[in-house]
C-alpha cells in the first residue's frame, strides 16, 4: 500500500491465465461467464469502475494526444509503460495452491502466515473505496450485535439452514447475562455496501464454510468469528 505514496495512481490490470482446461479456481478464467456479474459486484472495493478495468487482451486506458483525451484513430501501443509496478499471483486466496482444509494433511504447513497486518490494511483500503467506517469494534447503544449468516450455502453439508436451534439456546443462555441483538441475515440478499456495513459493527460473526464466509472480511479489529464445517466434506 506504500506504493499509493507521492501522489501515484492505481492503474489495474489482470493477467489473463492461458491454459487447456480452466484457470485459476473461481477465477473469471475459471467461469466466463459469471465473471461479468462479479467483476461489477466487486470491483468498487478496489476503487474503480467496469468501464475503468483492462486486463492484458483489452485495455480501457484514455488515449491522450497533446495532453487532451484522443480518439481512437490515433495510433496506439500494445504496451504500457510506468517507472513503478507490482505484480503477483493474489496467495490472499482462501487455501492458495493447498486443499480446502478438512483433511489432516492440509495441516502439514500454513497459509497466509503473517499476514495479518497486511490483509487487515486490505480490510481498510476497500472499506474506505466505498464510504464504510474502519473503525474498531464499538459496542453500538451498549447491545453485541451477533450476525448469523444463514443458507449461505447449498453444497453438501454446508446447508445448515437457519441456525434456529442455536440461536434459541444462545439467546437463552446469554440473553439474560448480556444485552445482545441477534441477526439473521442472507448475505446474497444484501447489497456489497449493506453486507460491509453490517460487518464493520458486529461483534461476533457466525457462518458456515465456503465462499459464503467471505463476508468476515469486512469484521472489525475486537471482532469473533465462528465458522462451522463438516470434518469430511468441508
Amino acid at each position: 500500500f506504500d506504493l499509493l505514496e507521492d501522489g501515484r495512481r492505481l492503474i489495474y490490470m489482470r493477467y489473463m491465465l492461458q491454459t487447456e482446461e480452466r484457470g485459476l479456481w473461481g477465477s473469471c478464467d475459471w467461469k466466463v461467464k459469471k465473471c461479468v456479474k462479479m467483476m461489477e459486484k466487486f470491483m468498487p472495493l478496489m476503487g474503480i469502475k467496469r468501464e475503468a478495468f483492462s486486463t492484458i487482451h483489452n485495455f480501457t486506458l484514455t488515449h491522450v494526444a497533446n495532453g487532451l483525451p484522443a480518439d481512437d484513430s490515433v495510433v496506439k501501443s500494445k504496451y504500457v509503460c510506468s517507472p513503478t509496478g507490482t505484480a503477483g499471483l493474489g496467495m490472499a486466496t482462501d487455501h492458495g495452491i493447498d486443499k480446502h482444509g478438512w483433511g489432516p494433511s492440509d495441516f502439514a504447513r500454513s497459509h497466509n502466515k503473517n499476514r495479518a497486518a497486511s490483509l487487515y490494511a486490505f480490510r481498510n483500503y476497500m472499506l474506505t473505496n466505498i464510504g464504510v467506517s474502519t473503525a474498531p469494534l464499538k459496542i453500538v447503544g451498549g447491545k453485541f450485535r451477533i450476525v448469523f449468516s444463514i443458507n449461505s450455502s447449498s453444497t453438501g453439508a454446508r446447508q445448515m439452514g437457519s441456525f434456529d436451534r442455536r440461536i434459541k439456546l444462545l439467546s437463552k443462555r446469554l440473553g439474560e447475562k448480556y444485552d445482545l441483538i441477534i441477526i439473521t441475515k442472507t448475505m446474497r440478499y444484501l447489497s456489497l455496501i449493506e453486507q460491509a456495513e453490517l460487518m464493520s459493527t458486529a461483534a461476533i460473526f457466525v457462518t458456515v464454510c465456503g465462499g459464503g464466509a467471505v463476508s468476515a472480511t469486512f469484521l472489525p479489529k475486537g471482532a469473533a468469528l465462528f465458522i462451522f464445517f463438516q470434518d469430511e466434506e468441508g
